[in-house]
């Protein structure tokens, strides 16, 4: 909800000065009013605009899969995650990454978390949808507005090992940077 914001009080300043309705002490009190009210309406605009900012790649570092079978899960993410652009980073026979996200082979344990990866658009969360079936992936909810907040359009599978995979769009959205990049400070 947008908040109502007056015209401008000083174009309007000589036409109630000028008026014969109004005295200039009632037309000085007008325009206080005015500015006050523009101040307010302002104010709650930003803060309504604030609430919907995502400061996002602060608090992860990381991401660790450990999983039954690597190659297994490497079809499956090449597969995800090329649909949505990404290329793994890093790969050797005993692990692969594509930037935060390191998968390895399980020797105890594996990992089970709910992952959520970036969409540039809902075309996008379409195919990473139907990508992911076709190379191993099991439905978890197809491709849909979702009531988390407005503009929230995902899809979501279990990956080969049970960890749940999303991909979301939240709607039009603008970014400060691509993405960050961190260098070791030489001594």
């Amino acid at each position: 909800m947008r908040c109502q914001i007056f015209p401008n009080p000083r174009k309007i300043l000589p036409l109630l000065s000028a008026s014969s309705v109004l005295g200039e002490g009632d037309a000085q009190l007008l325009l206080l009013q005015l500015r006050l009210h523009n101040r307010v309406a302002s104010a709650a605009q930003e803060l309504q605009e604030r609430r919907m900012e995502f400061h996002q790649g602060r608090l992860i570092d990381h991401v660790h899969l450990r999983v039954q079978d690597l190659a297994v899960s490497k079809r499956f993410y090449v597969a995800v995650l090329g649909a949505l652009g990404h290329q793994p980073t890093r790969e050797t026979d005993a692990f692969f990454a594509f930037d935060e996200l390191f998968v390895d082979k399980a020797d105890d344990y594996q990992s089970r978390v709910h992952l959520a990866f970036q969409a540039a658009d809902r075309d996008a969360v379409q195919r990473f949808y139907h990508v992911g079936l076709a190379n191993g992936g099991m439905d978890n909810g197809g491709p849909g507005e979702r009531p988390y907040h407005p503009g929230y359009y995902a899809a979501f599978l279990l990956d080969p090992d049970g960890n749940n995979i999303e991909a979301v769009h939240h709607g039009p959205t603008t970014r400060t940077s691509a993405d960050v990049l961190v260098r070791p400070i030489e001594e």
